[in-house]
């Protein structure tokens, strides 16, 4: 049977409308309807379970609430806290009694301690105390007096004794006629000698170094000068190393030279020997006295210590050693100068032996030093004063002499000791011509 337009119009607007829901049969909304049911009633088993636990815990709480109360109000209970009072006000009260018998003893104590008695033993100890701390205070100072007393006793007789040596020293060392002042004479020449040795070889190193760089250098008599300027390509680090280090290493390599040529020289009579030993030590002094120089004042030996490093290695605290090392060659020089020794009447004993080593090696040193520095006047440098202050850590030995020195062996000369005169005149001209000649400058290019 064919459909009527209207039912067909009805079915499609109806499949487009409902397109997206799922077509159930009718045992199918059955199924869905008791399911619905049952989750319905299953949540409400749930929630009366649910309530009747919290019904069952409140009146679990509200029972153990009574029973507790019960408890807490039953005549076990109310007795058992009588009896914990009572022990507790029983403690009290033997405490407290136990107190008042403390302070009752404090206050007999106390009693006792201001009774006439005891304020006159207290007042007896104290006294006596006192006189005790007075004869102690009494005793220390007549202790303290009698030391100064030995104090002042053994330093006016040491005064005494330094007087009476020096003043036998000076009358014998500048008895003009005497060996004595001869020794000064040779000693003092001969140090101003190898003074001006090592400055030339010093300086003269240095210049031939730079030489080698092709740089410029001016000999004066107080330094070398270099007329490059400091900017100039012409500095570079290896040529201010080896320019400004090598003369210093040269004068340790001399000095070790000297040491040997002394001991060949010691054993020949004269006082040329004297002259060596000058050498070596200047030469060994020099290159000690230039690290320490060059560390503090940062010139010359000190550029090349800056350029290589070592400074920053080498505080100022650290040249403690190179002083310490200073003075032990000075003190194992004491032999070597008493070895010089022209015969053994200058050092026959104790006494003679220290006016020579006062004549050869202390005011030697401190005259040829004052004649140096007025000739380098007004052109002295720290750097070259600071060489020859730490120079004199070396001859600190030979001041502090008062020792037995032992017996050496010398070698004697058989002629008489004479006035050095033409080694006198030899060195005043040489030193005039090193002041005048150098103080023009001698330039090499």
């Amino acid at each position: 049977m064919p459909e009527s337009p209207g039912k067909k119009h009805h079915k499609k607007h109806h499949s487009g409308h409902h397109s997206h829901h799922r077509k159930y049969s009718g045992d199918e909304h059955a199924y869905m309807r008791k399911r619905k049911a049952q989750e319905k009633e299953s949540r409400r088993r749930e929630r009366r379970m649910r309530k009747r636990k919290r019904q069952e815990i409140r009146r679990y709480k509200i029972k153990n609430w009574i029973s507790r109360l019960r408890q807490s109000f039953s005549v076990s209970n109310f007795t058992h806290y009588l009896e914990k009072r009572k022990m507790i006000m029983r403690k009290k009260r033997y405490y407290w009694k136990v107190n008042i018998n403390e302070r009752k003893k404090r206050i007999r104590n106390t009693l006792r301690k201001f009774s006439w008695n005891n304020v006159k033993g207290s007042f007896r100890l104290w006294i006596f105390s006192i006189q005790k701390d007075w004869k102690g205070t009494k005793a220390r100072w007549k202790e303290r007096h009698r030391m100064r007393m030995v104090a002042r006793q053994e330093a006016k007789a040491k005064f005494r004794f330094y007087l009476k040596f020096y003043g036998s020293v000076f009358s014998s060392v500048f008895n003009v006629k005497g060996d004595y002042f001869k020794v000064l004479s040779n000693s003092t020449f001969f140090y101003i000698l190898s003074h001006i040795t090592i400055y030339l070889i010093y300086q003269l190193m240095t210049i031939l170094v730079a030489h080698q760089y092709k740089l410029p250098t001016i000999l004066y008599y107080y330094k070398t000068a270099f007329p490059t300027p400091p900017n100039s390509p012409l500095w570079t680090e290896n040529n201010i190393i080896n320019t400004f280090g090598s003369a210093p290493m040269l004068l340790f390599l001399s000095g070790v030279l000297f040491y040997f040529l002394y001991g060949l020289a010691k054993k020949r009579a004269g006082m040329l020997k004297v002259y060596v030993l000058w050498l070596y030590i200047q030469s060994i002094g020099y290159f000690i006295g230039s690290i320490i120089a060059g560390t503090i004042t940062l010139k010359y030996f000190g550029w090349s210590l800056a350029w290589m490093g070592a400074l920053a290695f080498l505080p100022k605290l650290a040249l403690l050693p190179f002083l310490i090392l200073l003075f032990v060659i000075g003190y194992q020089a004491i032999k070597l100068f008493i070895q010089t020794s022209p015969n053994y009447k200058l050092i026959g004993n104790l006494e003679s032996t220290r006016k020579y080593l006062f004549s050869a090696v202390i005011l030697p040193y401190i005259i040829g030093n004052a004649v140096i520095f007025l000739t380098k006047l007004p052109e002295l440098h720290p750097y070259e004063v600071l060489i020859y202050f730490s120079m004199t850590f070396m001859i600190f030995p030979f001041m502090m002499n008062f020792r037995d020195y032992g017996q050496h062996n010398i070698a004697a000369s058989k002629k008489e000791l004479t006035f050095p005169v033409i080694l006198v005149i030899s060195t005043l001209l040489l030193l005039i011509i090193f002041r005048v000649w150098l103080g023009y400058g001698i330039h090499f290019v």
